[in-house]
């Protein structure tokens, strides 16, 4: 058979459909019809995709797409889901479905639930709720409230119950509860601003206030500040402002690093003798009260230099801060992580088969540091200087005290720049140990 199939130019066989009969034409057609795909088909038939497909073709039967494997009636169920899920979604249909649930709310607002709570139950929104409660001639809870509002009051002022509990008795919100009270000029109560040795007049309360007005007004005409009648009478600004305002009191706009700036400008002389005597700029700054940027501005109006780091300190405060940080920094690795240049050092020595240390912390000496890289069997500390950090190409005073006191200790010290190690082949440095 296959001796008489003659191949296409593109490599197919055209002549192989004359060889199969009509039958098993119609049974490939019928398995296609029945969902089955066209692998199954291939697989149970021994023919490929493509000639099942130019079959199809022939009897004019369209393929279905290439993700389609399903039955059609799981396709229908599927679809059916999808459309319903749309459905669900859209807020007329929710609220078509709320509305046919009318007895089963007027229920549950009648047992006291508030509107929010039915909202959430039935997953609609709070209007959806208050329009058919409208619409069914239901009085609104709030507006039952129209005839308590001196009970409240009483309640809130007099027996000291709080909006909460108030809104449990009346079956609403506390917010609804709250609103009433603005509407009939009551004071909110807050948190309890008074210890217990302090209470006296006070009680605890925002109200009593109102009842000191006029003391209030006499301490506002000395201090001219409510931020310090506020610490005093231990509450808010905006509570004394409400108070002095209801008595056509001017108040001035205060600023408060302004105030304490003009305070402090005066005692300039006493300032600059602090500062003469050693004092640093911190602590004078706590004991005038004022920000530490203030005495740096009036130590520069009068042409004196302003310290830096700890040269304010004794030589005995000095020598207690370096005794306590000691042992700190003998512990302590830094930096974390080693530089480039250090690496570089550490694979020439590994390469070269030396046992070393890295950050050991050089207790023999005065000046006590971590070395970057220590050789116990030649004796020999390798430091890897930054051109920048070690101020290249002098140094620092610090880097050659400390080479002289490990010299007279008995090390050898090399050290490397930067600028040098990175042009440093493996034979140059061999040279420079040596």
């Amino acid at each position: 058979m296959e001796n008489n199939i003659v191949r296409d130019s593109r490599g197919r066989f055209p002549e192989v459909r004359s060889f199969l009969s009509e039958e098993f034409k119609s049974n490939i057609c019928d398995n296609y019809l029945d969902n089955n795909t066209l692998e199954n088909i291939s697989k149970t038939s021994g023919l490929s995709t493509t000639l099942i497909c130019s079959i199809l073709k022939e009897r004019n039967i369209r393929r279905r797409p290439a993700g389609f494997q399903r039955n059609h009636k799981e396709f229908r169920i599927i679809k059916a889901k999808i459309i319903k899920a749309e459905k669900d979604k859209n807020p007329w249909n929710k609220r078509k479905d709320i509305e046919k649930r009318k007895e089963e709310i007027f229920e549950l607002y009648e047992q006291d639930y508030s509107i929010k709570k039915i909202a959430d139950l039935m997953g609609c929104d709070f209007g959806v709720i208050k329009r058919i409660l409208l619409q069914n001639n239901k009085t609104l809870k709030y507006a039952r409230l129209a005839g308590h509002h001196k009970e409240i009051v009483e309640m809130y002022i007099n027996n000291n119950i709080s909006s909460k509990k108030i809104a449990d008795i009346f079956g609403c919100c506390s917010e609804r509860i709250l609103d009433i009270l603005h509407m009939n000029n009551v004071l909110m109560k807050g948190p309890t601003y008074f210890n217990k040795k302090e209470i006296r007049v006070y009680k605890n309360k925002r109200m009593d206030l109102w009842s000191i007005k006029e003391s209030i007004k006499e301490d506002y005409s000395k201090t001219q500040s409510i931020y310090q009648l506020s610490k005093k009478y231990k509450c808010s600004t905006n509570i004394l402002t409400r108070i002095l305002k209801s008595m056509d009191v001017k108040i001035i706009k205060e600023d408060n690093i302004n105030r304490r700036r003009a305070d402090v400008w005066p005692n300039q002389k006493s300032i600059l003798d602090a500062y003469a005597n050693g004092a640093p700029v911190s602590s004078i700054a706590k004991s005038f009260k004022c920000d530490y940027g203030v005495i740096r501005n009036i130590l520069k109006k009068n042409n004196i230099k302003i310290r830096s780091g700890h040269s304010y300190m004794t030589e005995l405060k000095k020598q207690q801060f370096i005794n306590r940080m000691k042992p700190i920094r003998e512990i302590m690795v830094f930096p974390k992580k080693d530089t480039k240049i250090e690496i570089k050092i550490q694979n020439y020595l590994q390469q070269l088969g030396y046992e070393f240390f890295t950050h050991r912390y050089m207790k023999e000496i005065e000046h006590g540091y971590q070395c970057d890289i220590l050789i116990p069997a030649m004796n020999l500390v390798i430091e890897c200087d930054r051109d920048y950090w070690h101020a290249y190409p002098t140094g620092r005073d610090i880097d050659h005290i400390r080479t002289k006191e490990l010299l007279e200790k008995g090390f050898k010290v090399l050290r490397l720049w930067e600028c040098e190690i990175k042009k440093l082949s493996l034979e140059q440095f061999k040279e420079k140990l040596i």
